[in-house]
């Protein structure tokens, strides 16, 4: 008559008088369709599992959880152009990445569909680093995203970037922001510190996700 968070929380096994704790246990974030368990079964070491075992010995698939990938510059707006290095604490583990907003890896299929990291990335214009790391029999790390903004990108983003739609219902897509406001020599230099007055959510995922027959945009009441 419960539940437990994937992204780690406590359960604690106590006996009749309500106080006394007989077991329990502290687990970190989990991958979708993975469990944490014992292995061997009573002993001390938990490690997560690709297979939950209920009422049944628990198996070991995984060696371990590869750590999160770490970005070396933080997520948020930039000015001048700058190299980020990714990192995982996790020894041994390569790490893929992606910088169109797609995922790097697909949980549901266990295909890789990144690049693999060979040397910081360098970043000069609004970019989104997504970043997944692997390691031979361990499960694999959460995908870890950064989104590097430019205040001059998103005033200058034409009104019919690669890779986005070009006509939505029968009418052409727009989506620049009115130039007669930012090439205006009265509001113009007041936009960029006007957006960076104001809080900014990143919303990373594939575009056919967003703007596709089944994505969000199209199917804006779904639930």
């Amino acid at each position: 008559n419960f539940k437990l968070s994937s992204a780690g929380e406590e359960v604690a096994l106590v006996h009749a008088d309500g106080r006394t704790v007989a077991d329990h246990v502290r687990f970190g974030e989990l991958l979708a369709d993975t469990s944490y368990a014992r292995l061997p079964n009573g002993s001390e070491t938990w490690r997560p599992l690709v297979v939950p075992t209920p009422g049944r010995d628990n198996v070991d698939l995984y060696r371990g959880l590869v750590e999160d990938v770490t970005f070396s510059h933080p997520r948020g707006f930039y000015a001048e152009p700058f190299s980020v290095a990714l990192s995982c604490a996790t020894d041994g583990a390569m790490i893929y990445y992606t910088l169109d907003g797609s995922s790097p890896y697909d949980a549901k299929t266990g295909l890789v569909s990144g690049k693999a990291y060979t040397g910081p990335l360098a970043i000069s214009t609004t970019t989104c680093v997504r970043a997944v790391a692997f390691k031979m029999m361990w499960a694999p790390s959460q995908v870890q995203t950064h989104t590097y903004l430019f205040i001059q990108d998103i005033l200058l983003q034409p009104k019919d970037p690669s890779g986005f739609p070009t006509a939505w219902a029968g009418a052409a897509a727009d989506y620049e922001m009115d130039p007669d406001i930012t090439r205006s020599t009265t509001y113009g230099p007041l936009m960029g510190p006007a957006l960076l007055s104001l809080p900014s959510l990143s919303v990373a995922m594939n575009t056919a996700d967003l703007f596709g027959p089944n994505g969000i945009y199209a199917n804006p009441t779904r639930r």
